[in-house]
């Protein structure tokens, strides 16, 4: 009876996920998303989108997300931060997210990607990386319960594994860099450097073995963000919190960023 309400009883058939008629949208249907989704995944080609004249709601997605007007040619619209020369993976990143979501019709999931890749870019303007480190944390144990005995055999997942797993594999490589590089603050952190120095406090740049700059030591916006990078370290390693110091003015900023 809700299929007769919003006139769909004539939808026949699904074909992977994307629903069809009886027209030609149904040979194109098969020949972009041939075999298996999982094989296939990374070898879908985005704009094939666009030959999906029966299924409006795709073309419009596809338009709205990959394509600027008046052009065939695809957009990313995360920005990214640095060189030109990470652009275009992040931009090949995106269109398979957003490939996925429409042949999967998981554009629900699309958010979750988009909010993975700007973690895996590390925007420095960026506040709440502990909220980030949790996310991340999170959707880890996600994917190692995926295997988990009580799921029920060729049930579709709400996010799509290989994308998942290749995000999270290219972000812990990130984080592992980034710790190996606070390695000094963290030691200061754990209270395993002595401090000669009492106006040094947490975050010091003036450490000989930390490769951090040293310009603008007391720069306030410097000290922000490795406070900030310290919480997210934290929160991935399973670092104790009591060793926070109980300084008014550090354990604020940490407060505000959490």
């Amino acid at each position: 009876s809700i299929f007769k309400t919003n006139e769909r009883v004539d939808v026949k058939q699904r074909t992977g996920c994307l629903t069809y008629q009886e027209d030609p949208t149904r040979l194109i249907t098969n020949q972009i998303n041939p075999g298996s989704y999982n094989h296939c995944l990374w070898q879908l080609e985005p704009l094939n989108l666009l030959r999906l004249v029966g299924q409006p709601e795709v073309i419009n997605i596809t338009r709205m997300l990959l394509i600027p007007p008046g052009t065939r040619k695809m957009r990313c619209l995360l920005e990214p931060i640095g060189s030109a020369e990470h652009e275009n993976p992040y931009m090949n990143l995106y269109a398979h997210h957003v490939t996925d979501c429409v042949f999967g019709d998981r554009l629900h999931a699309l958010p979750i990607y988009l909010g993975l890749t700007q973690i895996l870019q590390d925007d420095p303007r960026a506040m709440h990386k502990s909220l980030d480190a949790w996310q991340l944390r999170l959707l880890t144990v996600v994917l190692d319960k995926c295997d988990w005995p009580y799921k029920i055999p060729g049930e579709r997942g709400f996010l799509s594994i290989s994308l998942l797993q290749s995000l999270l594999k290219r972000i812990w490589k990130r984080c592992d860099e980034q710790f190996a590089r606070y390695k000094p603050i963290v030691h200061q952190y754990l209270n395993l450097r002595t401090i000669s120095d009492p106006n040094e406090g947490l975050v010091g740049e003036s450490s000989r073995d930390c490769p951090m700059e040293t310009e603008n030591e007391s720069n306030p916006e410097r000290r922000r963000e490795h406070l900030l990078n310290l919480v997210k370290l934290i929160v991935l390693y399973d670092l104790p919190y009591g060793t926070l110091p109980s300084e008014a003015g550090t354990w604020r900023i940490i407060q505000y960023n959490y």
